[in-house]
């Protein structure tokens, strides 16, 4: 039979198990703070790719804000605008067959909404100057 040294261990053996088991499988235990850090590395990752987003963002706003370049460089990439004192050459790699394909083909290319030719002016006078460099202005 078990003598009562042997009930004395198997109890504060039971009593110890007892304690651990909240520990290690509990709300709070372990395998829940693995599984918590592991959320957190990702929303941390996540938090990352949208602050190298936001960066890249304001850096396109601030390009908008200082001077014409950034303005005028969507304004022809994206808008197929021109200035007043240019001419646009484009390239096509298909050749057309008739002269009607051909007129069709530059006025899709040169008026897209079927009216005049879309020509860059900025709103503001003061971002584009004539001449100059891109770089903004010193004041004097």
């Amino acid at each position: 039979m078990l003598s009562a040294r042997h009930i004395l261990y198997v109890t504060l053996f039971a009593m110890a198990v007892g304690i651990q088991w909240p520990l290690w499988f509990g709300k709070g235990g372990i395998a829940r703070m693995h599984s918590l850090e592991r959320e957190l590395q990702s929303i941390r990752d996540a938090n990352d790719r949208l602050r190298a987003e936001n960066d890249a963002v304001a850096a396109e706003i601030e390009s908008l804000e200082s001077g014409s370049g950034a303005v005028e460089e969507r304004a022809r990439m994206r808008l197929g605008m021109i200035r007043n004192d240019e001419v646009l050459f484009r390239f096509i790699a298909r050749t057309p067959k008739s002269a009607d394909e051909l007129q069709a083909l530059d006025d899709k290319i040169l008026r897209p909404g079927g009216g005049k030719p879309q020509i860059f002016a900025p709103k503001r006078s003061d971002l584009y100057i004539d001449g100059a460099p891109d770089t903004p202005a010193k004041p004097k």
